[in-house]
């Protein structure tokens, strides 16, 4: 598979941008934090498991060929991820 150098351009720049950006995102989830003591957490839960249940599903749904295998794959990667958080909470 040949190296696409626009694509890896493309990467580094926005991985880039993502470093770049850490200390204000890191300011603003504070300012939010201060602002909204109560509702804070529940929020970013709702926006994570939004975040991880939709694209989910949408796979889900798109998956035609070697279903076995796919589904498999799926919920063994959802298995670690449950059991990460378990571990590390």
């Amino acid at each position: 598979m040949p190296l696409n150098r626009r694509a890896l351009i493309r990467a580094i720049v926005i991985s880039a941008v993502f470093v770049s950006w850490a200390p204000f995102i890191g300011e603003i989830r504070l300012a939010l934090r201060n602002a909204f003591p109560a509702t804070f957490i529940p929020a970013v839960a709702t926006t994570m498991a939004v975040a991880i249940v939709v694209p989910c599903l949408i796979v889900l749904y798109r998956i035609r060929t070697r279903r076995l295998l796919r589904y498999s794959s799926i919920a063994a990667a959802l298995t670690a991820v449950v059991v990460y958080w378990l571990t590390m909470r």
